[in-house]
């Protein structure tokens, strides 16, 4: 009689093993997904640059290209302001005119400056 309860728990035992063995499989299975699937996120992640560069890197680029244009216009109007510089420079002295003249002339290269470094530092950003 005992060894038919010990012979009845002994079959309980090993088909709990076996229930067991077949959970961890399954689960450990699950895990591995998981795990792949998260490397091939971060894979994704690191080849594709992060939305916000590019965005940045677009917005340099506008950037950039309005201060080139501005720039460009900047010499039509270098010439206007000498025109009108020579017709009335009776009425207003030369260095009041150097005092308007300077200050923007100054703030047009220094915003080119900066979008030509901004658009600079993107690109090899980018190439790193």
């Amino acid at each position: 009689m005992i060894s038919t309860v010990i012979n009845i728990l002994l079959i309980i035992l090993i088909l709990a093993a076996t229930a067991f063995c077949v959970f961890a499989i399954i689960y450990l299975k699950k895990i591995a997904e998981q795990v792949e699937a998260v490397r091939n996120d971060v894979h994704e992640y690191i080849e594709k640059p992060n939305p916000i560069l590019e965005n940045m890197q677009e917005i340099s680029g506008k950037v950039n290209d309005i201060a080139t244009e501005v720039g460009n216009y900047w010499e039509e109007i270098d010439d206007l302001i000498k025109k009108i510089r020579e017709r009335f420079s009776m009425i207003s002295s030369n260095k009041n005119l150097k005092e308007i003249e300077y200050p923007v002339k100054y703030l047009v290269r220094n915003a080119k400056a900066l979008a030509s470094g901004t658009s600079a530092f993107w690109k090899e950003y980018k190439h790193k």
